[in-house]
């Protein structure tokens, strides 16, 4: 087929499109499947090393006594209606500096630092009235000032409602190999004068969100056939067997399922890993127990970049591969987007039909 292929979106949060693209003139097999490669290849991009996460290659040079530095979550917009991403961050309230070394971990060649800072607006409320901050952050790479900024807190308002990218001048993301060292530093001057070490008020979340660091894959393209056909995944959430047709409702509520079932394999045991949204969509993505993906509460709903998904699997093996989503849980705010060339998921925290969907998956 010549694109991502054509995705059935009813009432679905999400659909996997994987599919095998192209139609050239086969020039090779397919050392991995039964299909056959095209000599053209396709440059894809992968998470390397999640550095949140890596605490042995982390040092502590210094920190605030009262906030140490942790990993939590930083909003940088109040409204719970955002474009603004709540990421998983590395809490550096001021003054604090961290030292990263960067492992090999699998690191064989160089790879894009993938980082935010911001400051948690929601956390900025018992700021007092007329008590202003600027919150500035440094990043050094092998001891070289690399990218420096800050936020400036005026009152419980944050003044600059966004993540500040870490990025060079020109707006390119940093390279880092193996054995680099990258330091983040965070410090704040405060009018009038505050002593952060002992403030009398709870202090604002500041941090690098994010810190991931990303390399290129080049994966060949793949042209479908019996053997290495198109694949459509369609997972629907919250909804009860026994509300279908097909799973015992006398009433005809889903008739494309039954018509789907009567031409395939239906089960009547299956089981999920988990009662709610979260850990189950991530086990279905990695095939793994929520313990073993690490999804599993509201604290935790960030799917750890060093787990492996089926997206990215699929990715490897030559497939074109495109995920679109209409419940704001299973979005790239909480990394569900890894190993998905395309991914379309809602951008503000609402919920979206089908008729938003379908149209992005069709198109």
């Amino acid at each position: 087929m010549n694109s991502l292929p054509l995705s059935l979106f009813a009432a679905a949060t999400f659909a996997l499109c994987l599919g095998s693209c192209g139609n050239e003139v086969p020039k090779g097999a397919n050392p991995q499947g039964t299909g056959t490669f095209l000599e053209k290849t396709r440059t894809t991009k992968e998470i390397a090393l999640e550095l949140l996460f890596q605490e042995p290659s982390r040092e502590v040079v210094h920190e605030n006594a009262n906030y140490p530095v942790s990993v939590g979550h930083i909003r940088p917009l109040a409204s719970e209606v955002t474009t603004l991403r709540e990421l998983p961050s590395l809490l550096m309230v001021p003054p604090s500096e961290v030292k990263i070394t960067i492992p090999e971990h699998g690191i064989s060649r160089s790879v894009d630092l993938h980082a935010n800072f911001g400051v948690d607006a929601k956390s900025c409320a018992d700021n007092p009235v007329g008590q202003t901050h600027y919150i500035a952050f440094e990043v050094l790479i092998n001891g070289e000032q690399v990218s420096r900024g800050g936020i400036r807190v005026h009152g419980p308002n944050v003044l600059h409602q966004n993540w500040i990218d870490i990025v060079d001048k020109d707006g390119s993301l940093f390279q880092l190999v193996t054995g680099d060292t990258l330091v983040l530093r965070t410090s704040v001057t405060s009018k009038p004068e505050v002593d952060w070490q002992a403030a009398p008020f709870a202090l604002p979340k500041v941090g690098f969100g994010r810190l991931q660091l990303r390399g290129q894959v080049e994966a060949p393209i793949e042209i479908a056939s019996e053997g290495h056909p198109n694949i459509l995944f369609v997972l629907m959430d919250t909804l009860r067997a026994d509300r279908t047709s097909l799973g015992g409702n006398p009433v005809l509520t889903t008739p494309n399922l039954d018509r789907l079932a009567a031409g395939g394999t239906s089960y009547s045991q299956a089981r999920a890993t988990s009662s709610w949204t979260w850990p189950s969509t991530a086990s279905v993505l990695t095939g793994r127990l929520p313990a073993g993906h690490g999804v599993q509460d509201m604290g935790s709903s960030y799917l750890n970049g060093e787990v492996d998904t089926l997206a990215e699997i699929m990715q490897r093996r030559g497939l074109a591969t495109g995920g679109f989503v209409g419940n704001r849980l299973v979005s790239s705010n909480f990394n569900f987007d890894q190993g998905f060339q395309e991914f379309f998921d809602p951008n503000k925290n609402e919920f979206l039909g089908a008729d938003v969907v379908l149209p992005q998956a069709t198109r």
